[in-house]
């Protein structure tokens, strides 16, 4: 009935072979499924709920959706690419504003973002997706816009800032 990649977040794994792309079936079934570019080949179909935006992992190791979960809208859950299994569901801090998927300094796969709720309104951290755990990046200001896929310096994140009486924050 619908098919989407690109909508929202989505982003091609970083060697540009895999996608993961959401589609409601005929029978209204929503899924998502991992597409491999290289081998023109489908993967199996990961039955989803609820899905505003997904996207695959840099390397393509893992599914990040945004959608409603674990009791609260605007949540972030993160599947094994390879399988569907759910690694984890955000149920407290919601859904960094603007975020990104890419790969820190140390290697890990992380989503980044500016997020949206005490204890870290207004600051740009970012959440491993292996475990979840939260690292604060930028904690001072309130930053309006994160991208961190930018092709010509992998592994950074961008930040801009609204001008705005800095006072406040």
């Amino acid at each position: 009935k619908y098919c989407s990649f690109g909508d929202g977040e989505g982003n091609l794994s970083m060697d540009g072979s895999k996608a993961a792309v959401y589609a409601v079936k005929h029978d209204d079934t929503k899924v998502i499924f991992i597409a491999d570019v290289i081998n023109r080949t489908k993967g199996p179909d990961i039955e989803v709920t609820t899905l505003d935006n997904c996207t695959i992992s840099p390397l393509g190791n893992y599914i990040v959706i945004d959608g409603d979960f674990a009791g609260g809208s605007d949540r972030i859950q993160v599947r094994r690419a390879s399988d569907g299994k759910v690694l984890w569901t955000e149920n407290r801090y919601g859904v960094p504003s603007h975020w990104d998927v890419q790969i820190d300094q140390n290697g890990d796969e992380v989503v980044a973002g500016v997020a949206k709720t005490e204890p870290y309104d207004g600051m740009v951290i970012k959440r491993r997706l292996s475990d979840g755990k939260i690292t604060v990046l930028v904690n001072k200001g309130y930053a309006s816009h994160t991208s961190g896929r930018n092709l010509k310096r992998p592994g950074w994140v961008y930040v801009t800032y609204n001008l705005r009486d800095e006072s406040k924050y």
